[in-house]
C-alpha cells in the first residue's frame, strides 16, 4: 500500500526535501527518497546498520520512537509498522509529537493494525478501530485506507492483515 500512496501522492511532491522514518527497521520505505535528506530512527542498532547499507547518506539515530528527541522539522515523517508495538496512549503521543514537527505543506504517513487482523486477541500488539485511527489528529486525513488482505509476516508466514493507512498534509 505504501507504494501506491507514494506513487499517487508523495512522489509528485517537489517540496519533500527532509524525511524522517520513525521505526525504520530495514529502511525500505525511505529508499524512495534516497536523493533527499533522510533520518532513520530505530531502537535496533543492527537493523540500522543494514538500512544504512542501502541509504549510505542517511543520518542514523538509535532511539526508541517514544523517546526520540526532535531537533528539527521534516517535510515527510513516516511512522510505519511500528505503532502496533506500543500502547494506545503512546500512539497518541508519538503521532502528536511527529505532527508537531511536520513542516507546513509536509506529510505524515502512519499505519495501524485493525481489529479484524489475524493476530487480534492472540498477541500483545495494539489493535484499533477506524474511529480511533481517524481521531489521532483533529485534522482530516488526506488519505484514509482500510485494507484487509492475506499477506506474509516478517517470519514468512501467511496471515490475514487488517491495516489502516493514513496520510495527513499540513
Amino acid at each position: 500500500m505504501f507504494d501506491y500512496i507514494y506513487k499517487k501522492i508523495l512522489a509528485n511532491s517537489k517540496d519533500i526535501k527532509k524525511v524522517l522514518d520513525l521505526g525504520s527497521h530495514d529502511g525500505r520505505k525511505p529508499k524512495n527518497f534516497s536523493d533527499k535528506e533522510v533520518t532513520l530512527v530505530d531502537v535496533d542498532k543492527e537493523v540500522l546498520k543494514k538500512a544504512f547499507l542501502d541509504l549510505p547518506n542517511a543520518k542514523i539515530v538509535e532511539s526508541d520512537i517514544r523517546k526520540f528527541v526532535y531537533t528539527e522539522s521534516y517535510d515527510l515523517i513516516l511512522v510505519s509498522n511500528v505503532l502496533p508495538f506500543i500502547t494506545k496512549e503512546e500512539i497518541w503521543q508519538v503521532v502528536l509529537d511527529a505532527w508537531s514537527h511536520v513542516e507546513s505543506g509536509g506529510f505524515l504517513y502512519i499505519n495501524l493494525f485493525g481489529k479484524k487482523d489475524g493476530w487480534y486477541g492472540k498477541t500483545k500488539h495494539t489493535f484499533v478501530d477506524g474511529e480511533f485511527a481517524r481521531s489521532l489528529l483533529s485534522e482530516d486525513p488526506l488519505v484514509f485506507i482500510e485494507e484487509e488482505a492475506p499477506g506474509l509476516t516478517m517470519a514468512g508466514e501467511i496471515k490475514k492483515w487488517h491495516i489502516y493507512y493514513l496520510v495527513y498534509k499540513k
